[in-house]
């Protein structure tokens, strides 16, 4: 996919489509009332708030990868309190432009 796009675009037949209707694919994102959120995602929100409370003082780093300001209150924010609640975490953040 990588190596057939041109000016940041892929060809239109390397998206993805839906099994069932044969629509384009498009990634779960909050940007609309699409965006799916079952009882996988409420079972991963429940593990990453573990993760967060059994390491709440050790060394962590928070590494945020590809975040924008759409929903900061989600990731960007949550990860900026960590970090101030703990002197040993660390935070990154790498975006594309």
């Amino acid at each position: 996919m990588v190596k057939a796009q041109e000016n940041m675009r892929i060809p239109a037949s390397l998206v993805p489509r839906c099994p069932v209707c044969g629509g384009p694919m498009t990634m779960n994102l909050r940007a609309d009332n699409t965006f799916v959120q079952d009882d996988g995602w409420y079972r991963a929100a429940g593990w990453y708030d573990d993760f967060v409370r059994r390491h709440q003082n050790m060394p962590v780093l928070y590494l945020e990868l590809g975040v924008g300001m759409n929903t900061p209150g989600i990731i960007k924010f949550n990860f900026w309190q960590q970090v101030l609640g703990n002197a040993q975490a660390h935070y990154a953040c790498i975006n594309y432009g």
